[in-house]
């Protein structure tokens, strides 16, 4: 029998000395590759330094009854009586509310109500809510304050009824909103929440800003704001009719802003992630692409009165967000979030 002999050559011994070397280079590059992987997904789940923390919501207790607060009867508190052609022998009280949402927090609105038919109209003015949980208080006049927690959200009624004849009532439902509540629901905005806006769906890995435009079937929803004061956080909550979308979406949305006095005004964007800034159809702040939250600036020279302004805003991968408005009025040094009296619902043609 012969023996087989493998007779290592110089060359051959270099060749496998430098293909082992070569799979361990290779491994190295891989493992490499797999840490710069995972550290940089890990460095994508730490919170922004400045990310707000939001308390839990606070809600009625399980089985908790129902709650009054009435104020106190005045002569002052009186119904405006309808037009004379509506007056007939039937009264009617009808409660008018400028918006059926309210922000906890101390926030408030002016209830009125109308009344048809001849005779006395003195009202009284009442709450009624679940117990166990702040809902605020009305005065006589109809003016309504929300709770000072900012955390609550319940559904509460005004209810006015005349005081000469308790028969003769109204009541309207009023959604408290927690702070942490970022968009309610909405089919055009109001005096609470004039911003109003489109919610769309992005296909995933989107790098900036869509054409709206081309993309009218991925609308999913409408949603309304108070302002443009959303710091960087963590959002997992979604939109009233899609609570399962919290990225890879876009905002188009609009409003009137008021403009108190004739000159140059400086405006700030701040968004995680990408937005532009429109005021009567031209490009002021381009603050696009994907990124964590970062500033951008702009200036335009305005008058006194209306403007139609437009931001729109896309978050790509969760969880973190934001998108803040500031402006820098004439005469001022600082930049200041634009306040929610700055903003007036803006109709096609208004």
């Amino acid at each position: 029998m012969f023996k087989k002999t493998l007779i290592v050559t110089p060359a051959l011994l270099t060749m496998w000395t430098f293909g082992c070397s070569e799979s361990e280079i290779f491994k190295s590059n891989v493992n490499t590759k797999v840490l710069e992987k995972k550290a940089e997904d890990a460095r994508a789940e730490l919170p922004p330094p400045d990310a707000k923390v939001l308390p839990p919501v606070k809600e009625a207790p399980q089985g908790a009854g129902q709650v009054e607060f009435e104020a106190a009867p005045s002569m002052d508190s009186v119904a405006e009586a309808a037009p004379e052609t509506t007056l007939s022998v039937v009264r009617k009280l009808t409660v008018i509310l400028p918006s059926t949402e309210i922000r906890s927090g101390k926030k408030t609105l002016q209830a009125k109500a109308s009344i048809t038919g001849a005779g006395p109209v003195a009202i009284t003015w009442k709450l009624v809510g679940p117990g166990g949980i702040d809902i605020g208080s009305i005065d006589s006049k109809g003016f309504y304050t929300s709770p000072a927690d900012e955390t609550i959200k319940a559904s509460i009624q005004i209810v006015a009824t005349l005081n000469n004849d308790p028969s003769i009532s109204d009541k309207q439902l009023l959604n408290l909103i927690p702070v942490q509540q970022l968009f309610v629901g909405c089919k055009v905005g109001n005096t609470v929440f004039p911003i109003s806006g489109d919610i769309y769906a992005l296909p995933e890995g989107s790098k900036q800003l869509p054409d709206f435009s081309a993309i009218a079937a991925a609308k999913k929803e409408t949603i309304c704001l108070d302002k443009y004061d959303i710091p960087v956080q963590g959002w997992a909550a979604g939109f009233p009719a899609s609570p399962a979308m919290n990225e890879w979406f876009a905002l188009h949305s609009s409003a009137n802003l008021i403009i108190p006095a004739d000159g140059e005004y400086s405006f700030k964007l701040s968004a995680d992630d990408g937005a532009n800034l429109y005021i009567d159809g031209k490009l002021v702040v381009d603050n696009n692409g994907i990124h964590s939250m970062k500033d951008a600036f702009g200036k335009v020279n305005l008058t006194a009165g209306k403007h139609k302004i437009i931001i729109d805003w896309y978050q790509g991968p969760r969880i973190y967000l934001g998108l803040q408005l500031f402006w820098q009025t004439p005469g001022s040094s600082e930049h200041v979030i634009i306040p929610n009296k700055s903003f007036a619902t803006y109709i096609s043609g208004q």
